[in-house]
């Protein structure tokens, strides 16, 4: 039933384990990579331990599923700050990319999803150079820029340049994220030509950006 369906997806689409999309007046609902239940077991490991091996058998049944399922969409939205969590590890699935490239509200991005220190370990260990776009409540800091942590970075004020969430683009993924306290949302979008359009977006904000620090060390 109906009634019951929909709060389930509900609950899925929260924990970053199913995603939808539009066809024509349709919502259709996919399930995302099974393997994204370990990481919430393991989250989760000494208050479901008794469930892990469970549940790991439950894993790998979907992802036999999936392997033989239909081509996936390429537009995707992920709800709340588990799917948020969920498009973060996208970054080292499959990876083919060398570099990511983001612009962010600093500040937010810590307070929704305080372990975004764990996905900068695992990007420094991949060699995943990172160039960065920043605006931050306190305002710049210190030690942003890393070479031994393969990211440089510039930061803008975001009094002078105001807005809100995140743009991240890596390979020909972008990802569109809100860090609105109630309703944090994050969209994936694969597709060469808008990854490619972004990247000159960005690369014409990282200038500006640069432009503006050098003016402010100036005065």
């Amino acid at each position: 039933k109906r009634v019951t369906v929909y709060p389930l997806i509900e609950t899925l689409q929260k924990r970053g384990l199913m995603s939808s999309y539009e066809d024509g007046k349709k919502t259709l609902f996919v399930a995302e990579d099974p393997s994204h239940l370990v990481r919430l077991i393991e989250e989760r490991e000494q208050e479901l331990k008794s469930k892990k091996k469970e549940l790991s058998t439950l894993v790998e049944a979907l992802e036999g599923r999936k392997r033989t399922g239909a081509t996936r969409p390429t537009v995707r939205l992920f709800d709340g700050v588990q799917g948020l969590q969920t498009i973060q590890q996208d970054l080292f699935k499959n990876q083919k990319h060398k570099e990511v490239e983001t612009l962010t509200r600093i500040d937010a991005v810590f307070k929704l999803l305080p372990g975004q220190t764990n996905v900068t370990t695992e990007r420094v260990r991949r060699k995943i150079k990172s160039r960065v776009i920043y605006a931050n409540a306190s305002g710049p800091i210190d030690g942003a820029t890393n070479p031994k942590e393969y990211r440089e970075t510039h930061y803008i004020s975001k009094e002078e340049v105001p807005f809100e969430g995140e743009i991240t683009t890596y390979g020909d993924t972008v990802i569109l994220a809100s860090y609105e306290k109630e309703n944090p949302v994050g969209v994936k979008i694969e597709d060469k030509g808008i990854a490619k359009t972004v990247r000159a977006l960005f690369a014409l904000g990282w200038d500006e950006a640069a432009r503006r620090e050098n003016k402010t060390s100036e005065n």
